[in-house]
């Protein structure tokens, strides 16, 4: 049997075209996004003005991460986690967290 890729180690260049990414802005534009944002908010009983620490980030993470990709190893979740950590922090102090 042939062992597939999982999602997370592929790769496909037409998710980077310029037709792709007008799509993708339009969807951040959309207020769908931020909707999905202010669900994983409330659904951690975080308020307005709370703050997600990196530890609590990574369990979140950890968890969504076993959901969709079970086959996931450590090594590659500490990896993925670590860059979107990075990622969503958007130049941010670490230690101050990520906020709504």
């Amino acid at each position: 049997a042939v062992a597939l890729k999982p999602f997370y180690l592929q790769g496909d260049q037409r998710y980077d075209s310029p037709r792709t990414m007008e799509r993708r802005i339009k969807l951040l534009q959309s207020g769908r996004i931020t909707r999905a944002a202010r669900q994983f908010w409330d659904t951690l009983g975080l308020s307005d003005d709370d703050h997600v620490c990196e530890d609590k980030y990574m369990q979140v993470h950890r968890l969504v991460s076993r959901a969709l990709a079970p086959y996931m190893s450590e090594a590659e979740w500490a990896v993925c986690s670590k860059e979107d950590w990075i990622s969503d922090l958007r130049g941010r102090e670490p230690r101050t967290g990520l906020s709504l």
